[in-house]
């Protein structure tokens, strides 16, 4: 049986490629064995490792491109529908099928590499003290507001601060975000 091949494409934010992600590996979970597919977005990382891409040339003539999009979301007041449904969704139509979501996350591989301790960052503009750095603290991401496109998707900041302070001296989160972008600071973290 041959094997459809897939370019998806889309140029938007990490999040949106992190929807992407999931559709990608739905597709290929609903219809396991029927589809090479490769991708191109704004964010390449995101699919290193992902066991659902094949490389495929732009040059292939047999390799049907797809800019994808999620207009469900525009339905999303009405309709009892997760962001993770719009891509989806979208290649449903597209592709006439009929794929599922089968886990209600984006779908993101870490390397072996990726998977160890890595050393605590720094602040803006910090040294390590005493030239020793960080070894083995676990660290996690926080991004305390958004783009201001869709500011619904903005968590109260002083929900966030909740969250840091609760787990304060078991996790150190590490403060992140565009600078074009509103992200309110928050205390007890690594602003980067």
């Amino acid at each position: 049986m041959n094997k459809q091949k897939l370019i998806l494409a889309n140029h938007q934010a990490p999040g949106d490629i992190v929807m992407l992600t999931a559709a990608v590996r739905d597709l290929h979970l609903c219809y396991p064995g029927q589809f090479l597919t490769d991708v191109r977005t704004s964010c390449p990382a995101l699919w290193q490792n992902n066991p659902y891409i094949t490389p495929l040339s732009d040059a292939d003539k047999d390799a049907r491109k797809i800019d994808c999009h999620y207009p469900l979301i525009h339905k999303s007041n009405w309709l009892p529908y997760h962001f993770i449904h719009g891509f989806i969704e979208y290649l449903n139509v597209q592709l006439n099928l009929s794929i599922k979501p089968t886990a209600f996350k984006g779908d993101i591989h870490l390397s072996d590499e990726e998977k160890q301790p890595h050393p605590r960052p720094f602040s803006k503009g910090e040294g390590s003290p005493d030239g020793i750095p960080f070894q083995g603290e676990a660290f996690w991401l926080i991004v305390s507001g958004g783009k201001y496109d869709f500011t619904i998707k903005w968590w109260d900041v002083k929900r966030y601060q909740q969250v840091v302070d609760y787990f304060k001296g078991k996790i150190q989160f590490v403060q992140v975000g565009e600078d074009k972008h509103r992200h309110p600071a928050l205390n007890n973290v690594i602003d980067l």
